[in-house]
């Protein structure tokens, strides 16, 4: 049947501790978004649980397309992904 433990939300680095720098990344952006929607404030004071449906969808939408142009734009010149599997660039 399986082991009866289910993948934690979240992003946290091997499931505890400190979220992990993708989770880090994606937070940061989600903020970035919120405050480009002029959002942040309500996100703010009640939280991202608190926000109605249409704001949420706002903005994931918003931050789908901008992975999507990241993506593009990696593939595009090359450069290495900054997904948590991905190798970290030389120093």
């Amino acid at each position: 049947m399986g082991s009866g433990r289910r993948a934690r939300k979240g992003g946290r680095a091997q499931g505890r501790g400190e979220p992990s720098p993708w989770a880090q990344a994606l937070e940061r952006a989600k903020w970035e978004v919120a405050r480009s929607l002029g959002v942040d404030q309500e996100v703010e004071s009640v939280g991202w649980s608190g926000l109605p449906a249409h704001q949420t969808g706002r903005i994931g939408g918003r931050l789908r397309g901008r992975l999507r142009l990241q993506l593009a734009r990696q593939i595009r010149t090359g450069e290495p992904g900054t997904g948590p599997d991905d190798p970290a660039p030389p120093s």
